[in-house]
């Protein structure tokens, strides 16, 4: 799905890896405007391959159904407004313990929006800033245990030039700028704390 110029700024938000839905999508270039929509659903089946998952399921299915949808508009000069949502409804099956719960790891909302300004006076320069909500997740696989939804804040710069003949884009960033505290799930029956207010400065050369 098209994200217009926020890539440029910031990294893109992977919505939900597992499940991409990329069915529609409608460029009209006359009106700066770009829409994405789809729906999914994607059947997977897994084997047990640890002592631990031998003794609560020989295998199990994971069923994924999910909806997104996603804009980008170009306003005026230089800006750019865009945002994605997403609905998920996952679950096992064939599982001994957990059929019908929902899948650990699976967010059933997500949505994110950005905003990103191309400096007129001094080209190469670009500055935004996005967000993204990501609603409850999901830890164990037997559902009785989350880690709560939360909201996070970004704002950025890039700056494209050439030096030597070589393009050089310099980036700054500041991440989770309220500096939210939140889990974060990593793998099934664990999750960390969420990475705390964070400033990055790197450089990128085009050989």
């Amino acid at each position: 799905m098209g994200r217009g110029q926020m890539s440029q700024v910031f990294r893109k938000y992977p919505l939900n890896p597992g499940c991409r839905v990329p069915a529609l999508l409608c460029v009209c270039d006359k009106h700066q405007l770009r829409f994405g929509a789809g729906w999914q659903k994607q059947v997977n089946e897994y084997e047990a391959t640890s002592a631990c998952e031998l003794r609560r399921a020989h295998a199990f299915r994971r069923v994924d159904e999910g909806v997104e949808a996603g804009a980008d508009v170009r306003l005026g000069a230089g800006w750019t407004v865009g945002g994605d949502l997403m609905w998920l409804h996952t679950k096992y099956e064939r599982g001994a313990s957990f059929d019908g719960d929902r899948v650990a790891g699976a967010p059933g909302f997500v949505a994110a929006g950005h905003v990103t300004y191309t400096v007129p006076y001094v080209p190469g320069l670009k500055v935004g800033a996005d967000a993204k909500f990501t609603g409850n997740t999901t830890v164990r696989p037997a559902g009785d245990l989350k880690a709560g939804g939360y909201t996070l804040f970004n704002v950025g710069a890039t700056y494209a030039t050439k030096m030597g003949g070589y393009g050089v884009t310099f980036r700054a960033a500041l991440d989770n700028i309220a500096n939210r505290r939140y889990w974060e799930y990593q793998y099934a029956d664990y999750i960390s704390p969420g990475d705390p207010r964070t400033v990055s400065l790197n450089a990128r050369i085009d050989f």
